[in-house]
């Protein structure tokens, strides 16, 4: 499950956990440890202490590093605390993980954006439409993803481009929140609701 701050709540609710890929077909085992550190580390976020919770999130990465989940949560930790740099790291380091992660390449195209590094952006939301543009027909795709996607062809192309892919996504799923949300942001030109939404969500829960 995804929970999400800065007052991200408010405007949407995003639900489920990412979906099973390919190179997780190997089980990872959890220790009771780390994924107690983890719901430390919600804990301490539910409280506003982000630095607490970043103490929990790293202490859990020591543990268990090389677990892909734990990498993303420490890397959404750090964007609360403006860490942009740490967040890049444990974005890159989720992706090595899991090759099949493409939030970690747009989240990271977001962050470079902020930092007014323009070029560098456009590099990562290629590569992440590269990554969820994996499956072309965009209708074979589970409804994040290919809200994700949608999203990342509004970055990558422009509002016109990303008004048609996420039109796509509702016509195959008309209730679905997040891609309802998305597309009055879309034609709003909301970029900084975007920057939340790609990099504030946590993972509340880890698989085992």
């Amino acid at each position: 499950m995804r929970m999400a701050y800065s007052g991200l709540v408010t405007l949407l609710i995003l639900t489920g956990c990412y979906a099973k890929s390919p190179s997780e077909e190997t089980e990872h085992y959890l220790t009771n440890r780390v994924v107690q550190l983890n719901q430390e580390a919600l804990q301490a976020l539910e409280a506003n202490d982000p630095e607490l919770a970043l103490t929990h999130i790293s202490e859990a990465v020591r543990a268990d590093p090389e677990y892909w989940l734990l990498h993303v949560n420490h890397a959404a930790i750090q964007v609360r605390l403006g860490n942009y740099d740490q967040a890049m790291k444990a974005y890159a380091k989720a992706q090595k993980l899991e090759t099949t992660y493409c939030d970690g390449a747009l989240a990271q195209g977001f962050i470079s954006e902020r930092l007014e590094k323009t070029e560098e952006a456009k590099k990562f939301y290629a590569k992440a439409a590269a990554c969820f543009g994996a499956v072309e027909n965009i209708e074979l795709l589970d409804p994040r993803s290919a809200t994700r996607l949608a999203l990342t062809q509004y970055m990558e192309k422009g509002q016109v481009e990303g008004l048609q892919s996420i039109n796509q996504v509702l016509k195959q799923y008309p209730n679905y929140e997040d891609a309802i949300a998305i597309k009055k942001k879309m034609r709003e030109n909301d970029r900084e609701f975007f920057f939340l939404y790609t990099t504030a969500s946590i993972e509340t829960e880890l698989e085992k």
